[in-house]
């Protein structure tokens, strides 16, 4: 199960990471994003 946990996580973060690097071209840098998203 911890295995499989830790696969979904980094598959998350993989596609996450290439849909921010498409958006970051048109909208405001990733971190930017992270920073607002858990900052709250």
């Amino acid at each position: 199960m911890n295995q499989v946990s830790i696969l979904i996580l980094t598959l998350a973060a993989i596609i996450i990471g290439i849909i921010a690097l498409c958006k970051e071209q048109t909208q405001h840098p990733f971190y930017l994003k992270i920073e607002v998203q858990y900052g709250k």
